[in-house]
């Protein structure tokens, strides 16, 4: 007989999950809930007692005072020495300057044949010159070597008065002579080596009383005067850590500009003149302060033992210092 082909198979089915497989799933998946609880139980009191401890630590050290936060560095035999040393070289040069100062401009804003060459600024900001620019002149040299002056010793001492400090007051005028003295010499040999031509003089725009003073226009003394004492009294008081030390920048900045501002008014002075003036002054309030009377921070003892969080998990404890 003719045997008939046999039909093919039918697929099996996959099989289910035996009882015994669910049961041990089951028991795993609690097995490693309970070593999570167990672990974050156990490190619990572990962070607990770290973050007391950091707490503790952190109430137990005061935060700094405003005299712990001083750190102005001096050495007043040394200081007085360049201070003294350095306004002789300003005060003679200012009183021998019919010497010092070249005869005829080196820097003329002129070509050979006598066409002005003057910058596009300057002859724009000529425009802020005062009708009458006698009272200008008057008014900057009152205000730059009278009242700026007087200003800035006041501001020496009023910051550390009302942190009742005011002992600190004579250092801190030590330092703010000290620092516009240094820049008051390098203007006075700045100005005497250029000899850049005054704006009157080179205008003809009033007649010349002192032939001295007419080849000494860059750069501006009372601007850099001004903007050194302004600027290292600031420098100072944030040194010292005053409570009012932003006062002093307040007051100071805008009369050292208004002084800058009188001598372009007077005529005595061209913009850039009266800008690099107060750059170079400014410069020197911050930089000699910073560089050579300030001290170095003390450390707070706290860095890198304790740290600042704690947090526990499952798997353990993560801490996070801040340094």
């Amino acid at each position: 007989m003719t045997e008939l082909p046999r039909a093919p198979a039918a697929p099996r089915a996959p099989r289910s999950p035996g009882p015994r497989l669910l049961l041990g799933l089951a028991r795993s998946a609690w097995s490693a809930r309970s070593a999570r609880r167990c672990g974050a139980r156990a490190a619990a009191p572990l962070a607990l007692a770290i973050t007391l401890a950091a707490r503790a630590g952190a109430a137990a050290e005061p935060a700094p005072s405003t005299k712990e936060r001083d750190r102005l560095l001096y050495n007043v035999p040394l200081d007085v020495a360049i201070t003294v040393a350095t306004g002789t070289v300003w005060l003679g040069t200012q009183l021998r300057q019919d010497v010092l100062t070249a005869k005829q401009c080196r820097w003329c804003d002129r070509d050979e044949d006598g066409a002005d060459t003057l910058n596009g600024l300057d002859r724009a900001m000529r425009s802020l010159r005062w009708s009458n620019a006698g009272y200008a002149d008057d008014a900057s040299n009152a205000l730059g070597y009278v009242i700026a002056p007087l200003v800035s010793l006041q501001l020496a001492a009023i910051p550390a008065g009302l942190d009742g400090r005011i002992e600190e007051a004579p250092i801190n005028a030590l330092l703010m002579l000290e620092t516009t003295f240094v820049s008051s010499s390098l203007t006075q040999i700045v100005k005497f080596a250029v000899g850049r031509e005054r704006p009157f003089v080179h205008y003809r725009s009033e007649s010349v009383r002192k032939p001295s003073d007419n080849n000494v226009s860059f750069f501006s003394a009372h601007t850099n005067f001004a903007f050194a004492m302004a600027v290292s009294n600031g420098t100072i008081a944030t040194l010292r850590g005053y409570r009012h030390a932003s006062w002093v920048w307040a007051a100071g900045l805008p009369l050292a500009a208004g002084i800058g501002y009188l001598r372009i008014a007077a005529d005595r002075h061209y913009f850039t003149d009266v800008l690099t003036g107060a750059v170079v002054g400014t410069l020197s309030g911050v930089a000699i302060p910073l560089l050579f009377h300030r001290r170095a921070a003390a450390p707070t003892g706290r860095a890198g033992l304790l740290p600042a969080s704690v947090s526990a998990s499952g798997t353990g404890v993560a801490a996070t210092w801040r340094w």
